[in-house]
């Protein structure tokens, strides 16, 4: 989530759907982003500079307020997703299965009887262990694996959804000299991310090459 984008939460709506469809009531939602640490790491090995934790947090922020894309309006009222600095607040990078176990002890210290489940998309999936994991299967991210127990999530998404796709677009916003293609290139960006993280993201955010 370097930076958030729109599939971002898609993802989180379709998993609720699913678990709805299978009986579950689902009470809440978390975005979680990673640590610095992992970030900077990840971003230094694309040889592109990395988006600071608070403007990451802010463009949850603002993305969990804004309308999405195929959704209704009101698609988070009452409001059940969130986004969690918890792990972006640790001393140190924490990997996501003590990330999910943090927050599964959490939930046993209300009521043992809740499910707490993990989404990914079916590229991550082949990383995870987790039982009670839902899975995003959409063309050009791979089949992934699927084990005992998880949910597979099945959607004809043609757009590409993918923070690498918007760090290309900012950085190709700030060095292009023709106003058409500027324009076009914001609207695209702005398909990605909304209107209020398109312009923190020109406004805000310091990204580069390195």
């Amino acid at each position: 989530m370097c930076p958030i984008h729109f599939m971002h939460v898609t993802m989180m709506i379709f998993a609720k759907q699913k678990l709805e469809e299978k009986d579950f009531a689902v009470v809440g939602g978390l975005i979680s982003p990673s640590h610095d640490d992992y970030v900077q790491s990840k971003m230094s090995s694309k040889r592109v500079s990395s988006i600071k934790k608070f403007e990451r947090i802010d463009m949850i922020r603002m993305i969990l307020n804004s309308e999405i894309p195929g959704q209704d309006r009101d698609w988070n009222e009452p409001r059940w997703l969130f986004g969690s600095t918890w792990e972006i607040d640790q001393h140190w990078f924490i990997d996501f299965p003590e990330v999910y176990n943090y927050f599964r002890g959490e939930l046993a210290k209300y009521d043992h009887n809740w499910n707490l489940f993990y989404v990914c998309g079916a590229d991550h999936s082949t990383h995870v262990s987790i039982r009670n994991t839902v899975v995003l299967q959409r063309p050009g991210y791979g089949d992934g694996r699927r084990l005992k127990g998880w949910h597979i999530v099945e959607k004809d998404i043609d757009q590409d959804f993918s923070s690498s796709r918007v760090r290309a677009l900012v950085l190709n916003i700030q060095r292009e000299r023709d106003q058409d293609e500027k324009q076009k290139k914001e609207n695209e960006l702005k398909n990605l991310v909304g209107e209020e993280v398109k312009n923190y993201l020109l406004t805000k955010v310091f990204l580069s090459k390195i």
